[in-house]
């Protein structure tokens, strides 16, 4: 079991959602959608493997791991791996807890 900071993601929360308040349509407040924590394998030019991490929140696991694979694409995300190559097939996907486990 990996325990993650709640500092890196806070779990799904009620939010008011004014407009349908406004709107006068029952309900009021909604649910996000729950956060999904995502890992993909990686390989660098040298060989070296390891995985990057993505938490995002979604509605389904399929829909958590092709955000993931937008962001995985990202400038930002390459940098990070340090131009590693990303297996996108292989993400492995898991449901965030309230307790900050998985």
């Amino acid at each position: 079991m990996t325990v993650i900071p709640q500092s890196v993601v806070s779990p799904p929360r009620a939010v008011s959602d004014s407009r349908s308040q406004a709107l006068g349509s029952a309900g009021g407040a909604r649910q996000e959608p729950p956060v999904w924590l995502i890992s993909m394998p990686t390989v660098a030019a040298d060989g070296v493997s390891g995985t990057q991490w993505f938490a995002v929140r979604a509605h389904t696991a399929h829909q958590a791991i092709a955000d993931a694979a937008v962001h995985a694409a990202s400038t930002r995300a390459v940098v990070r791996r340090r131009g590693a190559r990303v297996f996108i097939e292989q993400a492995r996907v898991a449901p965030w807890t309230s307790d900050g486990t998985w």
